[in-house]
């Protein structure tokens, strides 16, 4: 069995520590493993048994790495000069890997770091991943269109946030009198027999510098292929290393030990416990993923894309009615021990807490002797272990409290333990799928919004036609509006 680096403690969320009527029991797990003894996401070993795409993209020639290094190699080498900033635009999928890749291993303020400091990164990244102007002409402020780089990120090639700040930034890279084809480079779908992105069709009539996503990879699984990999290696970030951890993590729960022994089944055993409990006590439909690390806190927003987007689903693979799937919430220690735990330790029995606990800061910030009495026992330490201590105090309350919390343990953030702890949640979010017996890689819902945006904007096509009638009607009917009466 692969070893791992991080390590699980789900003691707070067993009966024998928070009560028969709050805690999970042995007979809970065993009735889990009874319905799904081995879950075909640890089981397939082909794309053929039903592998899910993002175990299949550990491949490195499924994900094509060598061209992605290639690529972002042949793309500095031709930059008509020296590229200093790399400006991705992308949404959900393709901009919340890049931002916590940015975030867990760079410096906290590295885009604002003066030239000369050395941890400055040669090329800054900045992420575009909203329609909002305000967003978008504040980040051209910041940048110089002659040394700047621009990757745009789609998996489907057409979507709309996308396109309209690709098409802002072309006019700002012609007002300058650059050549946008020659800094631009395009992450899309590979084509298939049956399908090209048109992103891909726009990089191959105009040559520009292109990557693939493999097609069966979804956008909110595709942290480890093009998409977070080719902003990565303009970060300087190792990605070899945090190919290994990912891959370690993927190994470790795949190899036949038992749910004791698996940390993704385990983790997916209990959500599902929770939220499918009858007793209303017990039913936790709320998870909160709560870092005690700043480097960690957008894992947060890119694990709630992939929980939220996978497991809530309307219907199963049966065509039963679930409404399945819990809600995740962001929240940061110690921060939010200072604005949402109070709600977590006395509100409804509704949630389950997730720490990351981070045993090596990989900083030294001292804390000198207190005068005042009042906190004079404070001091003379690391800032480091008033953190620590934080979390531990509040994991201990919400035990005593009777609510479930559960920790993952890393020793220090770095390429490797970053890969294994996404790689666990994927891991874990694919098991939790099949448990609720749901399709964890689709989203009907979010294709619905993006139907309805294109038919707003007149898209041409019968079905965009009867979404623009229906919602005209529908904001043409009665209304209860406060405001310009």
């Amino acid at each position: 069995m692969a070893d791992i680096n991080l390590k699980f403690d789900f003691t707070n969320c067993m009966s024998f520590r928070i009560g028969m009527r709050n805690g999970i029991t042995d007979d809970d797990l065993n009735a889990v493993m009874l319905r799904a003894a081995y879950p075909t996401v640890l089981e397939a070993k082909t794309a053929k048994d039903g592998m899910p795409g993002f175990l299949q993209a550990l491949d490195p020639d499924v994900i094509k790495l060598e061209e992605i290094k290639s690529a972002w190699a042949g793309f500095e080498q031709s930059f008509p000069g020296e590229i200093k900033d790399l400006l991705i635009l992308g949404i959900g999928g393709s901009a919340l890997c890049t931002l916590t890749f940015q975030a867990a291993l760079l410096h906290p303020y590295a885009n604002s770091l003066p030239e000369g400091h050395p941890e400055r990164p040669q090329v800054r990244v900045h992420v575009i991943d909203n329609s909002d102007p305000w967003q978008i002409e504040g980040v051209l402020d910041l940048m110089d269109p002659k040394t700047t780089a621009v990757f745009v990120v789609s998996k489907s090639g057409t979507t709309a946030e996308t396109h309209c700040g690709f098409g802002r930034v072309r006019e700002w890279m012609d007002a300058a009198g650059c050549d946008w084809t020659n800094q631009t480079a395009i992450c899309t779908d590979f084509p298939t027999e049956n399908k090209t992105s048109p992103l891909w069709t726009l990089a191959e009539d105009e040559n520009l510098c292109k990557v693939g996503m493999p097609p069966q990879v979804g956008g909110r699984f595709s942290a480890f292929t093009a998409v977070g990999l080719f902003p990565a290696l303009a970060m300087g970030i190792d990605i070899d290393a945090m190919l290994d951890g990912a891959k370690r993590m993927a190994d470790h729960c795949r190899s036949d030990e038992g749910i004791m022994g698996n940390p993704a089944y385990l983790f997916a055993a209990m959500q599902h416990t929770y939220f499918m409990s009858r007793k209303p006590d017990r039913k936790r439909n709320i998870l909160v993923l709560m870092p005690y690390s700043y480097r960690l806190r957008l894992v947060s927003d890119w694990f709630a894309q992939l929980w939220a987007e996978s497991l809530g689903k309307r219907r199963g693979l049966d065509g039963s009615k679930v409404n399945a799937g819990q809600t995740p919430v962001k929240a940061l220690g110690a921060t939010d021990q200072h604005s949402q735990l109070q709600l977590y330790q006395d509100g409804p029995h509704d949630k389950i807490v997730v720490f990351i606990r981070v045993r090596d800061h990989d900083a030294s910030c001292p804390v000198p002797k207190l005068d005042l009495d009042a906190v004079a026992h404070l001091g003379d330490t690391e800032l480091g272990n008033l953190l620590d201590a934080e979390y531990r105090a509040t994991a201990f309350a919400l035990a005593e409290a009777n609510r479930p919390n559960m920790t993952i343990e890393v020793e220090k953030v770095d390429e490797g333990t970053l890969g294994e702890l996404l790689m666990f949640f994927m891991m874990a979010t694919a098991i939790t799928g099949e448990l609720f017996g749901i399709d964890a890689y689709d989203q009907p819902g979010v294709e619905a919004s993006k139907r309805a945006t294109h038919a707003l904007f007149g898209r041409k096509g019968k079905q965009f036609d009867e979404l623009r009638d229906a919602m005209e009607a529908a904001e043409g009917g009665r209304k209860l509006v406060l405001g310009d009466q």
